[in-house]
């Protein structure tokens, strides 16, 4: 009997990957990809998937908010988050941010899996800009950051639906993601990561882990570079 339960979920899983390819080949074949931003703080996604008021969060800004300019002369409502404090002094000078009629708003909280206040590391190099979560040995002193969740986020500026989901966010994403895939929560229609240390094979495990996940629910990889940034769609 277990056997023929474990055959039939694994014929339901490979189901749901060649539904998924599927209508993945369909969407790209009406759209293709594009690039904006910068070479360094660009990113590719769908633009015929934005809808006519599109809502973007974008988590890790940095020092380079190109790509987020780029949604904002789009029409779109961008959410920024960042508290680094190098990030939070170069958001408060862009004027291409705040020039855009208020459709840009900036949160110095970091994304988490729970809401609460933890430590993050300081850069070793001062004139670097991105914070890990967490105490590590071999970079520069800590700072109590708060950070809420991506559900907490939503409630609390009100929004049911996101049209593109961006993290960036320093190793931080792997148990943020993880926690969607649990809570089956996947409020967006596009989603981009950038996975930190999966090179090095310290995260390896984990990182196909959440690419089945996400595949679970609904998302294949648009576009992947070097299994570091990628670009999902939901497609089921």
């Amino acid at each position: 009997m277990m056997m023929h339960i474990r055959r039939a979920r694994l014929i339901g899983a490979m189901a749901a990957i060649v539904l998924c390819a599927v209508a993945y080949h369909r969407v790209r074949q009406t759209q293709p990809l594009i690039f904006e931003g910068s070479a360094y703080g660009g990113w590719w996604y769908d633009s015929s998937l934005l809808g006519s008021n599109p809502i973007v969060y974008s988590f890790g800004l940095g020092e380079d908010t190109s790509w987020d300019e780029s949604l904002l002369a789009r029409g779109a409502m961008v959410y920024g988050f960042d508290p680094t404090p190098k990030s939070v002094a170069f958001v408060n000078k862009r004027e291409q941010l705040h020039s855009s009629s208020g459709r840009f708003q900036h949160t110095p909280k970091g994304l988490a899996r729970n809401k609460g206040t933890v430590k993050f590391s300081l850069p070793k190099d001062p004139h670097h800009v991105s914070m890990r979560q967490g105490v590590h040995d071999g970079l520069g002193g800590t700072m109590d950051v708060e950070v809420e969740t991506l559900r907490d986020f939503m409630q609390y500026f009100g929004h049911t639906h996101l049209d593109i989901l961006k993290i960036d966010i320093e190793t931080a994403e792997y148990d943020v993601l993880e926690q969607l895939i649990e809570e089956n929560y996947m409020p967006f229609s596009q989603l981009l990561v950038e996975f930190h240390d999966n090179d090095a094979g310290m995260n390896k495990s984990r990182y196909r882990q959440i690419l089945a996940g996400l595949r679970r629910n609904g998302f294949v990889i648009a576009k992947n570079i070097s299994d570091k940034e990628l670009t999902f769609m939901k497609v089921v």
